[in-house]
């Protein structure tokens, strides 16, 4: 392989081990709120309300206030998921590109892994407006039977 060959692949094993670190770490977050509250439960302490959901984009930025608006953030949440979508195109025209050229391999490595992050973007944000909207339905259900 030739000496560029190796700068891609030790960034696509650096992303993997960024991604891999992430999620060991909310795992274990999620472990330990689960330990209080079963620790919280033997000791016969009431249990805290569960946290209200926030954006992806309000932890990105440090604000983890909640305000009825949304606009912005639904604003914000949408430029991200345009950005996914441009990269996704990128990554197909930087495929195509390097194929025409004769660099199938390089293609296929910066190309993918374009495509690879911009699907990611793009199904992180339709995850968390999924988990938006049910959070709503629910606290509206909440509401009705009160």
């Amino acid at each position: 392989m030739e000496p560029g060959h190796w700068i891609l692949v030790t960034l696509i094993i650096a992303w993997a081990v960024v991604m891999l670190g992430a999620m060991w770490y909310a795992n274990q977050r999620a472990v330990q709120r689960h330990r209080e509250r079963l620790s919280m439960i033997d000791k016969g302490l009431p249990l805290p309300p569960d946290p209200s959901l926030v954006s992806p984009w309000r932890i990105i930025r440090g604000d983890t206030t909640t305000d009825n608006s949304g606009q912005r953030e639904r604003r914000l949440l949408d430029f991200i998921r345009f950005i996914g979508i441009l990269m996704v195109a990128a990554g197909v025209g930087v495929y195509f590109l390097l194929t025409i050229v004769g660099q199938w391999e390089a293609g296929v490595g910066l190309g993918g892994m374009m495509i690879i992050v911009g699907g990611a973007l793009i199904l992180t944000i339709a995850r968390a407006l999924l988990a938006r909207r049910r959070a709503d339905d629910r606290h509206h259900d909440a509401g009705r039977r009160e």
